[in-house]
């Protein structure tokens, strides 16, 4: 079984309390793609301009991605400025040059038009759907999504969520969204909008996860320093689809539900504490399940 992965390749130019980092190599594809393989094969639909990092997409392939939906388009990568506030959690957009991102018509290789499981990162809402128009029969789509999308495509996103199975937005996304400031009250509403299983994130205040009759709450790995968190919610969803692809069934049920979301915080909580994915890299198999251990003790104490 492989998890087909489409989004984005970019280029990140990021400047938080911690120091500023120009130009390094991210989007949501290559995010979500790494934390995904580490579970199981990924195949990756994306975009790349002729600059594009090798290196990165060699890195890529050597943990096990399989690249040929990526095409390699003449011109500029897409680029994308931000910088961080506080803790991390309120972020301020400064420049986004889409480059050849803007006139990009994905094709869906052959090889990846039978993929069961597939999560469609952050992009817009209209590439996610002719990606998702060409698929075959896959068995669970999740779906990742930003306000820069919610304001601009709105009709498109909401016309998107009946065929899908997973929702994956933060707090603020939520709002604009259904118009709920409550993480719980959100992934309900996100339910009846059409959302089969609605995930809720709150970055340091950990993840909520409405399935059926399920709500579940997972808090947060408590960290000393956040440095970077630019892609943790991408991490965070390749995480996610990969391990819940374990389990049978299209939808969870709450054990395996509670598992893929404990793993899932357990990888973002460590590509926060870098630059780019070097705090992902860094993560050994052994603390990857301490702290995913960790978070599953953690919400059976909670209360209610």
């Amino acid at each position: 079984m492989s998890l087909l992965v489409a989004g984005t390749l970019s280029f990140d130019s990021i400047e938080t309390p911690r120091g500023r980092r120009d130009n390094q190599p991210g989007g949501s594809a290559l995010f979500a793609a790494s934390a995904a393989a580490r579970t199981m094969p990924v195949r990756l639909l994306a975009v790349a301009g002729s600059d594009f990092d090798e290196p990165t997409l060699q890195r890529l392939a050597s943990d096990g991605a399989d690249l040929a939906g990526l095409e390699r388009a003449s011109g500029p990568n897409f680029r994308w400025h931000a910088r961080y506030f506080g803790t991390g959690d309120q972020r301020e957009t400064l420049a986004t040059e889409f480059g050849v991102l803007a006139d990009w018509a994905p094709q869906v290789p052959k090889t990846f038009l039978s993929s069961t499981r597939v999560f469609l990162a952050n992009a817009s809402p209209r590439l996610q759907t002719l990606i998702l128009d060409q698929l075959h029969t896959p068995a669970f789509v999740a779906l990742d999504t930003m306000g820069f999308w919610i304001e601009r495509e709105r009709e498109t996103l909401l016309a998107l969520l009946p065929r899908i199975d997973a929702l994956l937005v933060n707090e603020d996304e939520a709002m604009l969204l259904c118009g709920c400031r409550d993480a719980r009250a959100s992934a309900r509403e996100l339910q009846r909008m059409g959302a089969r299983l609605a995930i809720v994130k709150r970055g340091s205040r950990g993840v909520v996860a409405a399935c059926g009759s399920l709500l579940i709450d997972m808090p947060a790995i408590g960290l000393d320093l956040v440095v970077d968190p630019t892609g943790a919610g991408d991490v965070f969803g390749g995480a996610f689809v990969a391990h819940l692809a374990l389990s049978a069934g299209a939808l969870p049920a709450a054990p395996a539900l509670s598992a893929a979301l404990a793993w899932a915080s357990a990888l973002a909580s460590a590509v926060v504490e870098d630059f780019g994915l070097a705090g992902l890299a860094r993560l050994g198999a052994a603390e990857g399940e301490s702290r995913r251990d960790l978070l599953l003790r953690q919400a059976l104490e909670m209360p209610g």
